[in-house]
């Protein structure tokens, strides 16, 4: 059967999606992602990821030539007229707009495809997958990645009227967390079939990696963070205090495109707190690289940025990695962390997001003690290996495809 995700960012961006794309070609499925193209230095990657997973991208263009530039000033004007009326509640199509620069672009490219099943990635594409859906007459799914209707940087009103118009109409929904699922039943209402994707790597992601017990000590253990982008929601400055805190020798890396102010403003703190020598910068890498590149390190930092219930609520991608790559977890205490950390007992350390001092106490524990750091770390790499991996997780979203294909026709046979 064929399936189209429709994703509001480059696929290359969101290994969560390429993951779910990869894992249903791999299940006999026919797979196209119906993407915006607008930054140009990630068109390469997302062409070279569709090859190796076997789908089909289908991008929405904004640049390359006149018209597509010019239906991007309009597609942002748009959107700006639709995130200012929104607010006032007098037509869904304002919501749809304020949602997304691309709904009626991203529907296009879905009907187009003519697939079984369509499942939009985040509340931006959502009205997008539905109008397809209904244009079509068939099933669409959701992937609640981030609770966009929590977070302050999203038109929420317009969001939570998104929720409540059409998440009960979809075949089933699944997001990043147990508490993260609760919450998108309670805005929504939607009765649909839901449950948990944890977004973990491959297993194949750590081939050729040593089990921390057999990687030789260094003098200087580092802690680990990486993103997209490096800026305030790495929460490096909490961490610079909690390790000047500390009062231990220990580095700090961090990966992503830096925002230049931020980082001028973490070397300046780090001199003055006397780390200078110990803090590094990264540069992006590839998605298939982040295993390994956090395997060179002894504790991965998992931080949500404040105490907003979307960052509540939310477990990235860099925990799994982390626990992947065999490193001991130092994860901010939030509500999901909270609940994940039942599972991941033994591996991982929670600190208040604001408080140096009580990370600096927590990180005397992780580091004053060389023997329990190690086990940790060898906790980390057998929870990875046994549990949070990615062929642990596929079988759930493979189920509630298959189940909503055979529901919408249930005399289809899989092509």
């Amino acid at each position: 059967m064929h399936i189209c995700f429709l994703t509001p960012m480059h696929p290359s961006r969101n290994p969560r999606l390429v993951r779910s794309a990869g894992a249903l070609v791999a299940a006999g499925h026919r797979v196209t992602v119906a993407h915006p193209r607008y930054q140009p230095e990630f068109e390469a990657l997302d062409r070279e990821l569709a090859r190796a997973g076997g789908w089909e991208n289908r991008p929405v263009e904004t640049y390359g030539s006149s018209f597509a530039r010019l239906r991007w000033q309009y597609l942002r004007l748009r959107h700006k007229v639709g995130r200012q009326l929104a607010p006032l509640g007098l037509w869904s199509g304002f919501d749809d707009w304020a949602a997304s620069y691309f709904t009626p672009q991203l529907a296009r490219l879905a009907v187009a495809s003519r697939a079984d099943l369509l499942i939009a990635q985040q509340h931006h594409t959502v009205p997008a997958a539905a109008r397809a859906a209904r244009q079509l007459g068939r099933p669409f799914a959701i992937d609640v990645e981030d609770l966009l209707s929590d977070s302050d940087s999203e038109p929420r009103e317009a969001m939570r009227r998104i929720e409540r118009r059409l998440f009960a109409r979809a075949a089933f929904f699944y997001s990043m967390s147990e508490v993260a699922v609760e919450r998108t039943r309670e805005l929504s209402g939607s009765t649909a079939p839901a449950f948990v994707l944890h977004n973990c790597p491959r297993l194949a992601e750590r081939d050729g990696i040593l089990p921390p017990a057999q990687r030789p000590a260094r003098a200087l253990p580092m802690i680990y963070w990486f993103g997209q982008t490096l800026g305030p929601h790495s929460c490096a400055e909490t961490l610079l205090r909690g390790i000047a805190a500390a009062g231990l020798p220990v580095g700090l890396a961090l990966r992503g495109t830096a925002q230049p102010d931020y980082v001028a403003h973490l070397r300046s703190l780090a001199a003055e707190l006397g780390f200078g020598g110990r803090l590094e910068i990264l540069e992006r890498a590839h998605p298939d690289r982040m295993v390994a590149l956090s395997a060179e390190h002894e504790i991965a930092l998992g931080s949500q940025p404040s105490e907003q219930l979307f960052h509540q609520l939310a477990i990235g991608n860099k925990v799994f990695t982390g626990l992947m790559a065999g490193c001991a977890l130092l994860l901010t205490d939030t509500i999901a962390h909270r609940r994940l950390q039942t599972q991941l007992e033994g591996a991982c350390e929670l600190y208040p997001e604001r408080n140096p001092s009580e990370l600096g106490r927590v990180l005397q524990r992780l580091l004053g003690d060389p023997t329990r750091l190690q086990a940790m770390r060898a906790r980390a790499w057998d929870l990875g290996g046994s549990d949070f991996h990615w062929a642990a997780e596929a079988p759930r979203l493979l189920a509630a495809v298959d189940k909503a294909l055979a529901d919408a026709n249930p005399s289809a046979l899989r092509s």
